[in-house]
């Protein structure tokens, strides 16, 4: 099962250079299904905003206010992990960090994000 999804990628040249991934998905549960996939690659670098405050990656999470995103914000080589993960799940990749809109905004990019399955907390393991 893959959950689709579309997204665009703002770049930021001020400060040191990152960007801001924001994936839309068809509503909140897709995206809460698709979110595991998404953290399995996890970001490391930390990267300046424009007064030049440490930002610290945080990863891909759910939107609070629209439920229905995922948003990651990453800078250094964490931008070349992120478009390689949706390079890797269907985006064109020359419209990730296209110019085509906008210095700072991509061309929107469609996804196929693939359901991973998670462990529920409490399950328990049989030893046989």
């Amino acid at each position: 099962m893959n959950y689709q999804c579309t997204g665009f990628v703002r770049q930021r040249y001020w400060g040191d250079f990152s960007i801001m991934v924001l994936l839309t998905f068809n509503n909140e549960e897709e995206a809460r299904k698709a979110l595991p996939a998404m953290q399995q690659v996890k970001p490391t670098e930390t990267f300046m905003d424009a007064v030049g405050a440490k930002c610290m990656p945080t990863g891909w999470v759910q939107g609070e206010e629209y439920t229905d995103m995922l948003i990651i914000e990453v800078g250094g080589h964490d931008v070349d992990k992120i478009v390689s993960q949706l390079v890797e799940y269907g985006a064109d990749e020359p419209k990730i960090l296209s110019h085509k809109h906008g210095i700072n905004l991509g061309e929107e990019f469609i996804c196929s994000i693939p359901h991973v399955y998670v462990d529920h907390p409490n399950q328990e393991l049989l030893n046989i």
